[in-house]
């Protein structure tokens, strides 16, 4: 699966961090970052459940089924280790390695049939809502997101005793990914934007959320068939998905405020779809 990659990229495990955009507000001192994350798709329900993210992740209603085969045929998500069953969420103890070899042999015959059967129905014309969802359990998800709190992620996620296997891989991935990044003074948050907006119309900076917006709905700076952004064409996007009511992909660019307070569930910084919508 394609993701950005800078010098914060930080692979553990199943779990893949970078670092897309991090600022401190000139005033407050309160930190925002955006990070790009991959990790498989059978703990996103998980990530889901943080409340002081902001976030966008790569849909499979919008992908091809054969672009998703693709995906899950040479590098399908297959756990690392397969835990023995106990009371409680977490898993137990490790199979031994003959246990766990027969249990390789049945996953894998889950996963021949599985990917069979949905080449059948993409072969039969079945949308790719319906076909792609029978492949999520192997499949790895791109997800976006922005957030100025992480304590109490990170306090929950990297407690290794209580926490699914994968979810404690993304969690070390993000600590490390944020470790290694240093943050840019400023009173703008713009995640896939390198200012090279020169030559559009408006006022700058809201010329800049709109493309940075356009490019954290398809959570990525390029295009979905991997070409650089035409900025004109991420304008047009970015109008039409806030004409539309598609908000969240409005929620990772924000401005710095006078105050460390909360706006929405940004502490100190007011998204750009407050702003926007007169809410800051």
């Amino acid at each position: 699966m394609y993701h950005t990659t800078n010098s914060t990229t930080t692979v553990i495990g199943c779990a893949t961090a970078t670092v897309i955009a991090d600022t401190m507000a000139e005033r407050t001192g309160g930190r925002i970052l955006t990070l790009e994350l991959v990790y498989p798709r059978i703990i996103h329900a998980e990530f889901l459940t943080h409340r002081v993210f902001s976030r966008n992740a790569a849909s499979s209603r919008a992908t091809p089924v054969a672009t998703c085969l693709e995906e899950v045929l040479p590098s399908p998500d297959v756990p690392s280790q397969w835990l023995k069953n106990k009371p409680g969420m977490a898993g137990g103890e490790p199979f031994g390695a003959e246990d766990a070899a027969a249990i390789e042999v049945d996953i894998a015959l889950l996963r021949r049939m599985t990917t069979v059967i949905v080449r059948r129905l993409m072969e039969r014309g079945v949308s790719k809502q319906q076909a792609n969802r029978y492949l999520e359990p192997f499949m790895y998800i791109r997800t976006l997101v922005t957030a100025t709190d992480w304590d109490n992620f990170f306090k929950l996620r990297l407690d290794k005793a209580h926490v699914q296997p994968e979810m404690y891989d993304l969690a070390r991935a993000m600590r490390t990914a944020i470790d290694k990044s240093t943050s840019v003074v400023g009173r703008i948050h713009l995640p896939y934007i390198d200012w090279d907006v020169s030559g559009a119309i408006g006022d700058e900076d809201c010329v800049a959320a709109m493309i940075s917006a356009a490019r954290c709905a398809r959570v990525s700076y390029l295009t979905h068939d991997g070409k650089a952004p035409d900025k004109e064409k991420d304008l047009a996007l970015a109008n039409r998905l806030w004409e539309e009511g598609h908000l969240s992909p409005f929620e990772h660019q924000a401005w710095a405020k006078f105050s460390p307070y909360y706006s929405s569930n940004f502490r100190g910084w007011s998204s750009a779809r407050r702003y926007f919508s007169g809410q800051d």
